[in-house]
């Protein structure tokens, strides 16, 4: 399959009306759509479908974001209701603007200000790719893809996605250039539905504060508090970058041939909100997408001697972080989405593992929602399990026990072999010493067989085996006994042969 020839150089690039975001339909048709096309139809899509995992929760959390900064106050159980018909309500989306005159809010190569960019004063030139941890930048060459800064571009459609996803993955390198709100990229637990629709209602917040709104609302900065709501945590970033560069050709993600391909980012390393958001503690800022270990940090892809994850680790640490295990905060969407069991798909645990400040792979986990219910549930249901599974085990390693004998079978035993009990005795009395360990081992044969249903003569059949089978292996100390010496005969015969 051929790229497309370049086309014509775009003069804006509005995320509401410019199709940037990959998805798949409900019927398996793949497509990128425009923000507000894609909220107006979300029942009729399946689920975004970046090639990147941490794209797809970006994306969403932007989305989400954006549908509540438009719509504030909207509840799940509301978007749940009126989603069902199609999709957002065309009324919600006031504030994207109209379909031939969008928000230039939204514009990235708006000026003065282009939407989730730095000022046009922004200085310190970067390679584009520091926006894609997949392609390889400076001295990090182990990629399979290898490209040359400044010298291969992106188109804006990617770059739209790359500038989404910095809140929730921009690291640390350097001197002095901090990473994000959360720290170091920790592992984000998105709760999906059956379609887009769902997935965005489910991971609607259910906590707010009054005044939020996302850094790059023109109200920004009006709320006074030192408490960091979901809006300003979903769109904080520790620096900001603008992009420029126009050259022709292919974009080396997606391959589309275009007029304008940004190669470079003019970057400045200060936030592009209120500073000191940087690690946020646990009291004055908690990601409704991240799960919390019992000191208050976030749980990420590493263990604790910084070496990664393997599949085994993923499941038992990540799940028991979702789970609330060892006195861990589980993510507040999960717990929230919990509470709509018929519109819950999964939970997808998605983590960018980094080192040194450079991502060395990406995690996806998808949980099944029987796999991710509340821990007092959960332990309820395992051990109800566990004590199942024992007591059939034992039931057929074990022979019935005489209380658990049905009345009228002993009843009617005992009128045809009054002293059965002392026959099976005697039978095994004959042939082992050791009396009460093999005397019960024939009378507990012989009760089974009858519990059993089994006729007169097959009883006697399994008393007169059990006499012969005693016999034959004699009593527990004799056997031990027995063995002893083969032993010592089997050794004696070696030291001679040396």
């Amino acid at each position: 399959m051929h790229a497309a020839e370049p086309t014509e150089a775009p003069r804006s690039f509005n995320l509401v009306t410019q199709r940037w975001i990959p998805v798949v339909r409900r019927n398996g048709t793949p497509q990128r759509l425009d923000m507000r096309t894609l909220l107006l139809e979300c029942q009729s899509i399946r689920e975004l479908a970046a090639s990147n995992p941490i794209d797809n929760v970006a994306i969403l959390r932007y989305l989400v974001s954006v549908l509540a900064w438009c719509h504030p106050g909207v509840s799940t159980e509301e978007l749940l209701k009126v989603s069902s018909q199609g999709g957002v309500p065309h009324g919600w989306l006031v504030s994207l603007g109209e379909l031939n005159a969008p928000n230039p809010l939204f514009d990235l190569l708006g000026t003065p200000r282009a939407h989730l960019q730095g000022p046009p004063d922004s200085d310190g030139e970067r390679p584009v790719a520091d926006l894609f941890h997949e392609i390889p930048g400076g001295t990090n060459i182990a990629h399979l893809r290898h490209v040359v800064d400044f010298r291969y571009g992106v188109c804006v459609a990617c770059v739209a996605v790359g500038l989404v996803r910095l809140p929730a993955t921009i690291t640390a390198y350097g001197s002095g250039k901090s990473p994000g709100i959360n720290g170091t990229p920790p592992v984000y637990f998105t709760p999906i539905g059956r379609s887009l629709a769902e997935t965005i209602a489910l991971n609607m917040p259910s906590d707010r504060i009054d005044g939020d709104c996302p850094c790059w609302a023109p109200t920004y900065g009006q709320r006074e508090g030192a408490r960091v709501g979901f809006l300003e945590g979903m769109s904080w970033t520790s620096r900001q970058f603008r992009i420029h560069g126009s050259l022709k050709g292919h974009c080396m993600l997606c391959g589309a041939g275009v007029a304008t391909l940004p190669n470079m980012l003019f970057e400045l390393n200060a936030p592009n909100g209120r500073p000191g958001l940087t690690s946020s503690p646990l009291e004055s800022w908690r990601d409704p997408h991240v799960a919390y270990n019992r000191k208050g940090f976030p749980v990420r892809g590493l263990a604790a001697d910084g070496a990664l994850l393997g599949g085994s680790r993923h499941w038992r640490d990540w799940l028991g972080a979702m789970q609330g295990a060892h006195d861990a905060s589980p993510p507040l969407a999960v717990v929230h989405a919990m509470r709509f069991p018929e519109v819950l798909a999964r939970v997808d645990a998605t983590a960018m593992i980094t080192n040194k400040a450079k991502s060395v792979e990406c995690v996806r986990i998808r949980y099944m929602p029987d796999v991710v219910a509340a821990p007092s549930e959960a332990t309820a249901h395992l051990d109800g399990r566990i004590k199942d599974v024992t007591h059939e085990t034992q039931s057929g390693l074990k022979p019935p026990r005489r209380a658990k004998l049905p009345g009228s079978t002993a009843s009617s035993v005992a009128s045809e072999i009054p002293n059965l009990e002392s026959v099976s005795f005697m039978s095994a009395a004959r042939t082992a010493p050791s009396r009460c360990r093999d005397t019960s081992e024939a009378w507990q044969v012989a009760l089974s067989r009858v519990a059993r249903g089994t006729t007169l003569p097959g009883i006697l059949d399994v008393l007169e085996a059990q006499y012969r089978s005693l016999a034959a292996a004699g009593s527990p100390s004799r056997r031990a006994t027995t063995q002893q010496r083969k032993t010592g005969e089997r050794g004696n015969r070696n030291g001679a042969a040396r």
